[in-house]
């Protein structure tokens, strides 16, 4: 989620705290962590100027929407996002975060007011567009859980609620001076930003009307962003700062790669697989588990990132100077290489998916045993004692003849690069003893 509005007053700060904060870190890339290739980023013209600022874009309901600060905005002509159209009009305000919810689209703006958008009336006509005036001034982040719909603003600890999108209800935080961005995960909405004591915070709630101060959590620097997928929270901020959770309630900094400590992070998006990181200098992360980050991007320009959003494929990123960027965007590949069964005949095992090596004994004379794994994910491929087999394929083994016989079962994970090996000691029962 972008929080565009705070991020600016950074930015009129940023040459000056660069010459303080040349901080450079570096990290190692986990090798069971699979990134995906850098995607080609390359410049997109809509077809219209987006001013000095690229406030936001978002995609829903087949179509992308693009708003720049001067409220100029447009559409996508497809659902590809390959050509914009321009409306004829400003928008009545300077959209800071839109988003498509259910059978409509809302626009919070820098004004106070949200805007909706009922599905099937042109979001290129203005009048369609019906605003609702909170009197909570900038208004910067939007989350959902489906349902349930959170705002927040960047003053007076502004949090509003509404179940339809039509209706609000204040539930505004004391001792908050403002948030900068919001998001839902693990049955829980999480919203960041900083207390009127100047200490940056991070609120819960788990309907979206009761919040409450996670006391766990202690960032060391003002997030901007916020976002949820692949079972992680990662929030971004201020000079290389990332910081993730597993559950909302632990929190953990991670290191910002290559030479991009010194870069501050204004948004964060998951999509089709990965999280994307924009911030200043033109730079674009990403990250595949929410905890190893690679650099995309770093323009090197007084460009920043400000807004990120990710469908159909694509992945657009736009931000200050008319910055808006543009890439492919596929899946990573997978990086499970696990069984979801193993089976045996005769004999039998009890299969864990966590456990690597098995043990079976077979009635004595027995001379073969049927094997069977199945993967727990189809697109990697499996091996039986070398051998190439199908996922779910019944392969017999010869038992050799000294009464104990090890099967290997090796799993490569779509990426290539990732293995698992289980392996089966199939014991021959001693012959018996009972002569009748």
């Amino acid at each position: 989620m972008s929080s565009v509005q705070l991020f600016k007053k950074f930015q009129r700060m940023i040459s000056l705290l660069l010459v303080f904060l040349l901080v450079a870190f570096s990290s190692g890339i986990d090798p069971y962590v699979q990134r995906a290739e850098a995607a080609t980023w390359s410049s997109f013209n809509p077809g219209y100027g987006v001013g000095s600022f690229g406030n936001e874009i978002a995609y829903g309901n087949g179509t992308w929407l693009l708003f720049s600060q001067s409220g100029d905005y447009g559409k996508s002509t497809d659902s590809s996002g390959t050509a914009f159209q321009k409306a004829g009009t400003v928008f009545p305000c300077k959209v800071l975060e839109a988003e498509h919810i259910g059978t409509q689209w809302l626009a919070a703006c820098d004004n106070g007011k949200i805007y909706t958008l009922a599905d099937g009336q042109d979001p290129l006509v203005v009048d369609n567009w019906l605003p609702q005036d909170t009197g909570k001034g900038k208004l910067v982040g939007i989350a959902t859980d489906g349902s349930k719909i959170v705002v927040v603003g960047d003053a007076g600890g502004a949090v509003l609620f509404s179940a339809d999108g039509q209706d609000w209800s204040d539930r505004s935080i004391a001792g908050v001076t403002g948030f900068n961005a919001v998001t839902y995960g693990e049955g829980k909405f999480i919203a960041v930003g900083k207390a009127s004591d100047n200490s940056n915070v991070i609120y819960s709630s788990v309907d979206g009307e009761s919040w409450t101060k996670v006391t766990t959590a202690a960032p060391s620097k003002l997030l901007y962003g916020i976002d949820y997928g692949a079972g992680k929270f990662v929030a971004v901020g201020l000079t290389g700062y990332l910081y993730v959770s597993d559950d909302g309630v632990t929190w953990e900094q991670k290191t910002a790669p290559d030479d991009t400590g010194s870069i501050s992070f204004a948004t964060v998006t998951y999509g089709v697989g990965q999280f994307y990181v924009g911030g200043t200098s033109e730079t674009i992360l990403t990250s595949t588990d929410g905890s190893t980050f690679v650099k995309e991007i770093k323009g090197g320009s007084a460009k920043s990132v400000t807004s990120i959003a990710v469908a159909n494929g694509k992945v657009f990123a736009v931000g200050s100077t008319g910055l808006v960027l543009t890439a492919a965007a596929a899946p990573p590949a997978s990086s499970n290489a696990l069984l979801s069964n193993l089976t045996v005949t005769p004999g039998s095992l009890s299969f864990n998916q966590g456990t690597a090596n098995y043990t079976v004994e077979v009635p004595y004379g027995t001379t073969s045993a049927t094997v069977t794994p199945t993967l727990q994910d189809t697109t990697a491929t499996l091996k039986v004692n070398g051998a190439s087999r199908a996922n779910g394929q019944a392969t017999p083994v010869t038992l050799d003849a000294d009464g104990s016989t090890e099967i290997t079962i090796v799993v490569t994970a779509q990426n290539g690069t990732t293995t698992k090996t289980y392996t089966i000691t199939v014991n021959e029962a001693a012959p018996s003893t009972n002569s009748y």
